[in-house]
């Protein structure tokens, strides 16, 4: 296929010793404040690494349960001991999807402060939640339970207040 030659698809070429003018800088107040750094959200960057920790330990201790108790991969079944393990990180994994992106979310709406100080809660919990679903009564992984739910309607309510405020400050 043949493609027309560079100068055919603009109506004023221009010579080749012309440069082109650099844009405009933004207007200070667009970029006061403005930090161009991935690390601009340290705290929250520190409770994200300690929840993958925290689920990595968790997947860990679901694959020395399935050798403990020969519980070969796919399966989801096997003793009693094995299935608390595997719902323990299972559900931890299934709240992730929502802890996650809320965490961010009220991180970039308020402060990085803020929502580290409220996220750092879901990991603790998520440690509760399975010591206590490891235990034979199982009974005990509630307070944990709870207090990750806790975290995670604190961060949305965080969130749609910073949405809803948004709508009236734009």
């Amino acid at each position: 296929m043949l493609l027309p030659h560079p100068q055919s698809l603009t109506s004023h070429p221009l010579p080749m010793n012309e440069t082109i003018p650099d844009a405009a800088p933004l207007p200070s107040a667009f970029t006061e404040g403005l930090e161009l750094n991935i690390f601009g959200w340290p705290w929250t960057g520190l409770v994200t690494l300690l929840t993958l920790l925290v689920v990595f330990v968790l997947a860990y201790q679901v694959g020395r349960t399935r050798m403990k108790y020969k519980v070969s991969a796919p399966n989801t079944q096997g003793p009693e001991e094995f299935m608390r393990v595997f719902r323990a990180h299972a559900n931890s994994v299934e709240f992730l999807v929502l802890f996650l992106p809320l965490l961010w979310m009220a991180a970039l709406a308020t402060r990085d402060e803020i929502a580290a100080i409220i996220g750092v809660f879901w990991p603790i919990s998520r440690i509760m939640y399975a010591l206590g679903y490891y235990h034979p009564t199982a009974k005990k992984r509630f307070p944990g339970f709870v207090m990750g739910i806790g975290v995670i309607v604190v961060l949305f309510i965080v969130c749609a207040i910073q949405i809803v405020r948004s709508l009236f400050i734009w």
